[in-house]
């Protein structure tokens, strides 16, 4: 296995497994639903106090940043078996569908009508999330074939395509894992069908029917250590079709092509909803019934909308799973959590806001709680942490947290 890192770009157990909608859908498919941009902002400031189970997404907030390591397999170093990162035109390419990921996380679209998708009247244009995609070449024959996993997507066999503790790159996650000059980072694999590949790239695409499935996996909240991995097939296949055969079959040109490969961009971006916990369905509507949600599989749906309670779902998911591993060390919100209660907080989480005890509050940490470096912790009069067992502050990097205001001598006891 060789393994060569290029560069990184700023962009953001389910899978869509069975997702026939989705593969060579043309622009002049879709369905002509309209949606509005909508400029509406929250009346409480990310610089306001709010609860933790109060939280908001308010316009002046920093977005948080998750790595994400995009793995461009290859079969063998002789001969081009997917992207090529040193070809300017295909690293371009790659680079904008990954950036156009971003563009779909922090540019949402408020529908002229909430019905069948949600029953409130709130909207976030921006969800506040970023992914960081890190490109990296790897050889491995085993992996870049993803038929190795026992899936067939030409025969819509789609058993072993999702990523899982058990999948057929389980034994890989583990060793990228560990491989320290990998940053910490959702895995993302492009992978390809090795039984019709060396025919397609032959003929440039010409023939590519495969149906564009693609899988992720659910975050962990139990285990916190775990990997989480992305698994997106035949996008390089379906770049050549893109580039080589689409202008010569629907009379057009390479510019317009590209745009609807560019387009599949929304695919890959609903994977990484179910990376951050996010379903087809949810407590306001069944499978694939909100015709504008990002989480929606189906072909026709606007697909650029998501519920305020959907995300802060995610946001939910990325202080309490293992999603914590893989965010940047500098990601922090700039909004403040009041603490007005005794708590006891027993397990380990990540924020990445201030952290306000109110007047004669004591919360007691038990595992371990990460800060970012830039927040600070306030006490307010007669306000105490008590640590027992594994609890302590600490920054991402595992420095000691020590950015405290107010703090007297009885503030932090330990016992």
């Amino acid at each position: 296995m060789k393994l060569f890192v290029y560069f990184s770009i700023l962009i953001s157990f389910i899978s869509c497994a069975v997702n026939p909608t989705i593969g060579l859908t043309m622009p002049n498919q879709q369905s002509g639903n309209t949606t509005t941009p909508s400029n509406t902002s929250n009346s409480n400031q990310g610089g306001q106090l709010t609860t933790i189970d109060n939280f908001k997404i308010t316009n002046d907030l920093n977005p948080i940043t998750l790595n994400v390591n995009v793995f461009v397999l290859k079969r063998d170093n002789k001969n081009q078996t997917n992207f090529d990162l040193k070809n300017a035109e295909e690293k371009q390419l790659l680079t904008e569908y990954f950036d156009k990921i971003n563009t779909y996380w922090n540019n949402f679209k408020k529908p002229q009508d909430f019905s069948g998708c949600y029953t409130g009247t709130d909207f976030y244009s921006d969800s506040k999330i970023r992914f960081k995609f890190n490109f990296i070449e790897l050889v491995d024959a085993y992996a870049w074939d993803y038929m190795n996993s026992g899936a067939d997507l030409a025969a819509k066999k789609y058993n072993g395509l999702s990523p899982s503790e058990n999948w057929y790159l389980s034994n890989l996650d583990k060793k990228l894992s560990a491989d320290s000059s990998i940053p910490k980072g959702v895995f993302l694999y492009l992978t390809m069908e090795g039984k019709n590949f060396d025919e397609l790239n032959k003929t440039k695409g010409k023939g590519f029917h495969l149906i564009g499935t693609e899988a992720s996996q659910f975050p962990s909240t139990t285990n916190l250590e775990r990997t989480s991995s992305v698994h997106v097939p035949n996008r390089y296949l379906k770049y050549l079709w893109h580039r080589y055969q689409a202008p010569i079959e629907h009379k057009t040109n390479w510019n317009d092509t590209r745009n609807w490969h560019l387009g599949d961009a929304v695919g890959t971006a609903h994977e990484l909803g179910h990376t951050l916990g996010l379903s087809h369905s949810n407590e306001y509507h069944g499978v694939n019934k909100c015709q504008y949600s990002i989480m929606s599989q189906a072909a026709g749906h606007a697909r650029n909308y998501l519920q305020p309670t959907e995300i802060l779902k995610a946001h939910k998911n990325l202080r309490e799973s293992n999603l914590i591993q893989f965010v940047t060390d500098d990601s922090f919100l700039g909004n403040t959590f009041s603490i007005n209660k005794n708590e006891t907080w027993s397990k380990k989480q990540r924020f990445y806001s201030n952290l306000k005890l109110e007047d004669q509050v004591i919360l007691t940490i038990t595992e371990p709680i990460i800060l970012p470096p830039q927040a600070k912790v306030t006490f307010g009069k007669n306000a105490k942490i008590i640590f027992t067992k594994n609890g302590k502050l600490t920054q991402p990097n595992g420095a000691e947290f020590s950015n405290f205001v107010n703090k007297s001598s009885n503030s932090i006891t330990k016992n």
